[in-house]
């Protein structure tokens, strides 16, 4: 099985919901509720951005644009894993039912 595909309406009623609060409080929220319900999850995901967080040598800067693809690349580089993760779930827990 592959995951499920989110359909529009879906989308827009989650980012509705998401955004009737500040950005910084929906993102500690979640969060906070992440790492209770999947604590291993949560931990994967500080430790593949933890290399885009750390603080650079005094005086180095870095352009704009360079942020913004390391932005990019980190965002999609975690959603990626955590699609791929829940996906590779649904197919063992699937397996473990057919063999089970």
């Amino acid at each position: 099985m592959t995951f499920p595909k989110i359909s529009l309406e879906c989308l827009l009623a989650t980012i509705t919901k998401a955004t009737q609060k500040p950005q910084d409080e929906f993102a500690a929220e979640f969060m906070l509720d992440f790492v209770q319900e999947q604590p291993d999850t949560m931990a994967a995901i500080v430790a593949m951005l933890e290399p885009y967080l750390k603080t650079q040598p005094e005086g180095e800067t870095v352009l704009i644009a360079e942020a913004q693809d390391l932005i990019l690349q980190a965002t999609f580089t975690v959603l990626g894993v955590v699609m791929k993760a829940v996906n590779a779930q649904q197919e063992a827990e699937e397996m473990n039912e057919a063999w089970g």
